[in-house]
């Protein structure tokens, strides 16, 4: 056989059929390899740019006022940074007792609590969520009996309090939360929402000096998430009975204010809709344009604004597709990818989904997620490169995401990414700090940003092939080479793999061959492949049916794989 062109090299990897059934431009195998505009590339890595003190479960920019901030939540506390060397705690105060009531005679306020307070006169407390709003602030008190103290507000607000919010004294009480309690939420009109399903509704506005607050809510939910003025509330737990097929939703709320009331009356237009046309739970919601997508893990509806009694419109989508957990769902600009209950990850854009892994990556996917920890996996959007990852826990995990597979959504190609050393605990991508994007002027800015277990926050798509300080190897591999004559025995004498790279690097090449379709390839010892100085890489391989390329390279440099020449020789049949 003459030299033989392997081209468009671009088509991404394939691991669910069997290697002598791929097709041109397909990989068997890959690590820390993207595929896109018809090239392989490199990986970029990533660098630390925070170092928390606590482990960040689920992390979101918000910019309140003139600052945008990184908020980072664990399972206890939740911090924020607007610099890359300092982090702010904002965990709530603790929460005082019930309050029966607020009165007032001129500006002196008495404070009745349900139960005794347990506070001293000198104690200074925060009160909010009352109303008219003279009531709110944070004052020095005098204590005048076991359920009463009293406090001095700026003005008169002219009546007694109604509503009567809550408040809480300056110790920090930490959230009850585990890892797999996710936080939700977002941006309402400028006020960010962080919802934990097991202490309740919170909320903060920016002000570094003030912690979060809760939302004066008697019950809890397990997801909340803003939708255009309102804050859409799922599964929530309401007098100790949980409501898994309820969507609820707030009055709307005024620019730069919470909503007011999430009861609904026939003065506003907060209301609830059980979805029980299917047996399944609420799981999560996700705007798609202008309608708010809510996953059950049976089935999915599109809530649409319609205004009047109903306020919302609820439509089921075409067929019986559900949600595996909350997060594992994202906003492209082709749609919503989600993993499905059967680990498919399908696309959709308001109809019908279809799955866009099927036949690739499906089959290899659910053998190697630990499903055990599939409730840890979340999606993110690489928006510069035009990707969706999905994180997960795989193999040597220990609980924890340790691998991405990253689709993209222009070329229609997967990649895999593996995470060395540091595990994985959530990824976001967005509005984020100018220290998160671009922390220098050498640095290029960050695609998106992942969490870890020790509480750094790094950014990717800065620091190509090492992934927060160690070594990254990018691998690509492609097995059952057969040139559409499976019965003749062949001979893989030499490779050129035809590079694009920004500075010159020494990857190691093998060659390789077995002899039935679902074989194993032995390879040869592995030789050097300079960029810009090799001309071939030399390595015999034995003589097979079928013949294997291994490329491995790890360097702090990027490369784009054009195509590769293989210098073949064939003779004899099985």
């Amino acid at each position: 056989m003459p030299i033989i062109p392997l081209k468009d090299v671009g088509k991404g990897v394939n691991k669910d059929l069997l290697p002598s059934e791929l097709g041109a431009g397909f990989w068997s195998d890959c690590s820390n390899v993207r595929f896109r505009n018809g090239f392989a590339e490199s990986f970029e890595g990533a660098t630390s740019r925070v170092t928390l003190t606590i482990t960040p479960y689920w992390i979101t920019p918000y910019t309140g006022g003139t600052v945008t901030y990184g908020v980072y939540a664990g399972s206890a506390r939740v911090q924020v940074t607007s610099t890359s060397s300092s982090a702010t705690n904002i965990t709530r105060y603790t929460e005082g007792a019930v309050i029966s009531s607020i009165t007032r005679v001129g500006t002196t306020a008495t404070l009745t609590t349900a139960t005794n307070h347990g506070r001293t006169t000198g104690d200074t407390v925060s009160i909010w969520g009352a109303s008219p709003s003279q009531y709110n602030g944070t004052y020095t008190i005098t204590v005048t009996g076991a359920t009463t103290f009293t406090y001095t507000m700026a003005s008169d607000p002219g009546a007694s309090a109604s509503p009567v919010g809550l408040y809480s004294y300056d110790v920090i009480s930490d959230f009850t939360g585990a890892q797999d309690d996710r936080w939700s939420g977002g941006s309402l009109n400028g006020v960010l929402l962080m919802n934990n399903p097991v202490n309740g509704l919170y909320y903060w506005n920016g002000d570094t000096s003030i912690r979060l607050r809760k939302v004066p809510l008697s019950y809890v939910a397990d997801v909340t998430r803003p939708f255009k003025t309102y804050a859409v509330q799922l599964a929530p737990t309401i007098g100790g009975v949980k409501f898994p097929q309820t969507v609820l939703w707030s009055a709307t709320a005024s620019p730069g204010a919470l909503p007011s009331t999430f009861v609904p009356s026939s003065t506003n237009d907060a209301r609830s809709v059980p979805l029980a046309e299917t047996p399944g739970n609420v799981i999560d919601c996700l705007p798609l344009g202008d309608v708010n997508i809510v996953y059950k893990n049976d089935s999915i509806y599109s809530m649409q604004y319609v205004g009047g009694e109903f306020v919302f419109r609820f439509t089921r989508l075409p067929g019986n597709d559900g949600l595996m957990f909350r997060g594992c769902v994202a906003n492209t600009p082709v749609g919503h990818v989600f993993l499905t209950q059967d680990y498919d990850i399908k696309l959709h854009n308001g109809d019908q989904p279809r799955s866009i892994i099927d036949g690739r990556l499906k089959n290899w996917l659910s053998n190697v997620i630990q499903e055990d920890y599939v409730n840890r996996s979340f999606f993110c959007v690489n928006k510069r490169k035009d990707e969706v990852w999905f994180v997960f826990s795989g193999p040597n995990g220990v609980g924890q995401c340790n691998m991405a597979i990253a689709w993209n959504w222009k070329s229609d190609t997967w990649g895999i990414f593996d995470f060395p050393t540091k595990k994985v605990t959530y990824g976001d991508s967005g509005l984020w700090p100018t220290f998160i994007s671009t922390p220098s002027t050498s640095d290029p800015p960050a695609d998106l940003v992942l969490s870890t277990t020790d509480g750094i926050v790094g950014g990717v798509g800065d620091l190509f092939l090492k992934f927060f300080g160690a070594n990254v190897e990018c691998r690509l591999q492609r097995d059952g080479l057969h040139f559409d004559d499976r019965s003749t025995f062949k001979t893989l004498h030499r490779s050129r793999w035809n590079f694009d790279v920004n500075s010159t690097k020494t990857a190691t090449v093998y060659h390789g061959s077995y002899n039935t379709a679902d074989g194993t390839p032995t390879f040869a010892t592995g030789v050097g492949f300079t960029t810009g100085t090799t001309d071939f890489a030399d390595a015999r391989s034995t003589a097979g049916q079928y013949l294997s390329i291994k490329m491995e390279f790890q360097a702090n440099s990027y490369f784009a794989l054009r195509s590769v020449d293989l210098d073949v020789t064939s003779g004899g049949t099985r």
